[in-house]
C-alpha cells in the first residue's frame, strides 16, 4: 500500500489467478459473437464457433478501447439488437496530438513535464502535464479528455498562482532577460521555448511583447484538432445508456436476464482506478442479483 492509500499487485498475474481462483464454469475462449437473441425465456447467443444458451448474460465486453486485446464494441451491438440506447462515444483518458507546427515548435520538449492547469470551457483542470514526441498527455490533459476537448479551444497556465503580467510590468526597466527572471519557475527548455524570441532585456521589450510572454505563461491557448484514438485511449466514454439499466441490479429494464457492466455503460470515471472499481462493482450487484433470483426459483 502506497502512503495516498492506493494498493497496487505485484503483478498482474496475480489478480488474474485471484479471479480465476473464484471463477466456477467454463471458458469459452477465442469466440467471435455475432448476434444473441432471446427465445422464450432462454438467450441464444451465436459466435463464429458454437451456439450457447443461457438464461442470464452479463455483457462485461468493455468499449472501443485498445482493439488489439480484443475491444470490439459488442456490448453496443447487443444492446441496440435488444432497443436498448447507446449514447456517443469518444476515445477518453487520452492525449492531445499537435498539428505540424505545434509539432515544429514543441518537438525539442519530449519527455518535459511540469504542473499545470488547463481550462476547457467552464472547465479547469489541475496536475501534471507531459510533453510528448506528438503532442501532450499527463494526468491534466487525461483528466480533461474525459468531457471531450477535440475541435475545441483550450487554454494551458503553466504558471497557476504566479500573474506573469505584473510579474514582468513590476520588472520592467530590468536589464535582465525574461528567461532569467523566471529561472526555476519551469524547466529551462519549456521556459526557453515560450517565451521565444522575446527572451530579450526587459528594458527592451515592448507591452505587445510583454503581453506575448504572460500569454504564454498564463494562457497559451490552441485549438484541440486531434487527440489519441482508441489504440491509446485508456477507456471509451458513452456507451449503453444508463436510463434503460437498473442501477440496484445492472439487468436492462425492458429486456429481464441481459445485464451490462463496467466500461459498457454511459458512465466514465478519472484517473486513480475509479474505472477499475466500477468494472468491479457494477459486475458484483449483476451477479448478486443473478445469485438472489435462481435462489428465489
Amino acid at each position: 500500500m502506497r502512503e495516498d492509500g492506493k494498493l497496487f499487485a505485484r503483478s498482474s498475474a496475480d489478480i488474474l489467478d485471484f479471479l480465476l481462483s473464484r471463477i466456477e464454469g467454463k471458458f469459452a475462449l477465442n469466440n467471435y459473437i455475432k448476434k444473441v437473441n432471446k427465445n422464450g425465456g432462454i438467450f441464444e447467443i451465436t459466435t463464429d464457433k458454437n451456439i450457447f444458451y443461457a438464461r442470464n448474460i452479463i455483457c462485461a465486453l468493455g468499449g472501443l478501447s485498445y482493439p488489439a486485446l480484443g475491444a470490439s464494441g459488442a456490448a453496443y451491438d447487443i444492446a441496440k439488437s435488444f432497443g436498448l440506447a447507446v449514447m456517443p462515444r469518444y476515445p477518453a483518458l487520452t492525449g492531445i496530438i499537435f498539428d505540424k507546427k505545434m509539432k515544429e515548435i514543441f518537438a525539442p520538449l519530449a519527455g518535459i513535464s511540469c504542473r499545470a492547469t488547463l481550462k476547457n470551457g467552464k472547465n479547469i483542470y489541475a496536475g501534471d502535464i507531459l510533453f510528448t514526441h506528438g503532442g501532450l498527455s499527463g494526468p491534466v490533459v487525461l483528466q480533461a479528455s474525459l468531457y471531450g476537448i477535440k475541435n475545441k479551444e483550450i487554454s494551458i497556465n503553466f504558471l497557476p498562482g504566479f500573474d506573469a503580467a505584473s510579474f514582468l510590468a513590476a520588472n520592467k526597466t530590468s536589464p535582465q532577460k525574461p528567461g532569467v527572471l523566471l529561472q526555476g519557475k519551469l524547466p529551462a527548455r519549456l521556459l526557453q521555448v515560450l517565451i521565444g524570441q522575446n527572451d530579450k532585456q526587459l528594458a527592451n521589450l515592448n507591452k505587445k511583447e510583454m503581453m506575448q510572454i504572460a500569454a504564454a505563461l498564463n494562457n497559451f491557448t490552441f485549438n484541440v484538432k486531434e487527440i489519441y484514438g482508441y489504440d491509446k485511449a485508456e477507456i471509451t466514454a458513452g456507451g449503453v445508456d444508463t436510463r434503460g439499466i437498473s442501477s440496484q441490479t445492472m439487468q436492462a429494464v425492458d429486456a429481464p436476464g441481459l445485464y451490462f457492466t463496467g466500461e459498457a455503460l454511459d458512465i466514465s470515471g478519472r484517473l486513480g482506478g475509479y474505472n477499475l472499481h466500477w468494472a468491479w462493482a457494477s459486475a458484483a450487484a449483476a451477479a448478486r442479483a443473478i445469485n438472489k433470483h435462481i435462489l428465489v426459483e
